[in-house]
């Protein structure tokens, strides 16, 4: 049982219990640090986003099928949101998640204004429920193709995508808590 307890704190570390205390989310949020922070993170996750879109669907195109943009989206995001606040609230690191996921969204749409070049197919993409369910589960969805397909290669590329889509949402957290 304290292996366990002991690997469960060593993953997650303080964020759970920072997240759901009352205490850190009862301090005072200052004005400017909010515009700072939403400001920095809202242009930097839309740039961010079409940057890692263009760049991921060139590596796709070169033949390197690794979720590279997603880091080069969690770097801008994070060390932008950091540099965006004097006085550390447990909003900006949570802001940060969603600023990802903003940018993780330009970031898809980028790619798919890339590969189908004509403008007048987008509305229809983006109306599509498939759109929205390959932006979320993208990776989840891959690897299962893959276990059905039985490629190993690939399964251990979908596995490596996974790692870099969690490894880059929580770096992302934790650079702009300060931990890194």
């Amino acid at each position: 049982m304290n292996k366990a307890l002991t690997y469960y704190k060593l993953i997650t570390g303080d964020v759970m219990k920072n997240l759901f205390s009352k205490y850190y989310w009862s301090q005072p949020i200052y004005k400017d640090d909010l515009k700072g922070v939403l400001l920095n993170g809202l242009i930097f996750s839309v740039l961010g986003g079409i940057l890692a879109g263009a760049l991921d669907f060139l590596f796709v195109r070169l033949g390197f099928p690794l979720m590279f943009g997603l880091i080069i989206i969690c770097y801008l995001v994070g060390t932008r949101m950091r540099g965006g606040y004097y006085t550390y609230h447990i909003l900006y690191p949570t802001l940060s998640i969603l600023f990802m996921i903003i940018a993780f969204f330009f970031s898809e749409v980028t790619q798919m204004c890339l590969l189908y070049q004509d403008i007048s197919i987008l509305p229809s993409i983006l109306s599509s429920g498939s759109f929205y369910l390959n932006f979320l589960f993208g990776p989840f969805m891959m690897l299962i193709d893959t276990i059905k397909s039985f490629n190993i290669l690939d399964m251990v590329l979908d596995i490596l995508n996974i790692c870099i889509y969690f490894w880059a949402f929580a770096y992302c957290y934790r650079m702009v808590k300060g931990e890194n």
